[in-house]
């Protein structure tokens, strides 16, 4: 059980950091299509639990993606131990949930 875990918390890492650096399949003259967040907080890495999650509205503008998701507010926000995570707008094929009511179906999922 607990290497599933640890796939997850290396899943959920990479899945923030593509999506974030612009990896993602969105060509990056376009930027990201509008999409909306989730922000997970209280997230216990351990057990893959989270207190609390909020859903954020869609938001236009690209630079929040260098701030929110890689920058200094996303490092302040994972050091606090909560993370803002795209929802599937941005990619429906990506797995993400579409919402807060989704996430607890997608962590499963990356638990395996």
């Amino acid at each position: 059980m607990e290497v599933m875990k640890r796939k997850a918390i290396a899943a959920v890492s990479v899945t923030v950091a593509l999506m974030g650096t612009g990896m993602s399949p969105v060509a990056a003259e376009e930027g990201p299509p509008k999409h909306g967040h989730v922000l997970l907080l209280g997230v216990n890495e351990a057990d893959l639990t989270y207190r609390k999650c909020i859903d954020l509205k869609p938001v236009e503008l690209r630079a929040h993606h260098s701030s929110v998701h890689t920058g200094r507010a996303g490092q302040a926000l994972a050091r606090a131990g909560h993370f803002v995570l795209p929802t599937s707008e941005i990619d429906p094929d990506s797995g993400l949930p579409e919402n807060c009511a989704g996430v607890d179906d997608w962590i499963a999922g990356l638990a395996g």
